[in-house]
């Protein structure tokens, strides 16, 4: 009785569901930040905004596709900047943002301070190269395959994480 007498509304729009301004053109930032080496060590990202938190199929999609880029040493990106004589980088990883709207972004791991501004362009032709010569489709269904088993083997080893992350997204970000 004693909430009923407050007339306490609980259906306030949560503020990380209000609709993100439109970017109008791309943001580059330079953050520098200690390292243990002088020469090596440093972090390039480059991100996007991809879809709204419930288009499940395009974030399937983009993952299988990024997983495909970067998974092995025969991946093309891990081919073009860390399988060679002299490497941009030491890594390559990507990663999803769950939010209201969806970010995905690539990571350049351990990348030598004077090649810094190299990645961005070599990245961004290998893509261009790519997109020409097109994808390996059987290695494609190997990592579709991959993916597959690995979120089985997720559900099955992990559940409550598996199914946790997807319950407390869906709180989050449904309407």
């Amino acid at each position: 009785e004693k909430i009923l007498y407050k007339n306490i509304s609980y259906n306030q729009e949560r503020p990380w569901q209000s609709v993100l301004p439109a970017f109008t053109n791309s943001i580059e930032q330079l953050v520098e930040f200690p390292s243990n080496e002088e020469e090596g060590g440093a972090i390039v990202t480059i991100a996007w905004r991809l879809c709204p938190w419930n288009d499940f199929f395009t974030k399937a999609a983009i993952y299988i596709l990024w997983s495909y880029l970067t998974d092995s040493a025969v991946s093309a990106l891990q081919k073009e900047f860390v399988e060679i004589e002299d490497p941009l980088c030491g890594d390559i990883t990507f990663s999803l943002n769950d939010a209201s709207e969806c970010a995905h972004y690539i990571t350049f791991k351990n990348v030598v301070t004077e090649k810094i501004n190299s990645i961005k362009p070599a990245f961004f032709e290998t893509l261009e190269r790519i997109v020409e010569e097109g994808l390996d489709m059987k290695r494609m269904q190997s990592v579709i395959k991959q993916r597959r088993v690995r979120h089985l083997s997720g559900i099955e080893e992990d559940p409550h994480s598996t199914f946790s992350t997807d319950l407390i997204t869906d709180f989050l970000y449904s309407s």
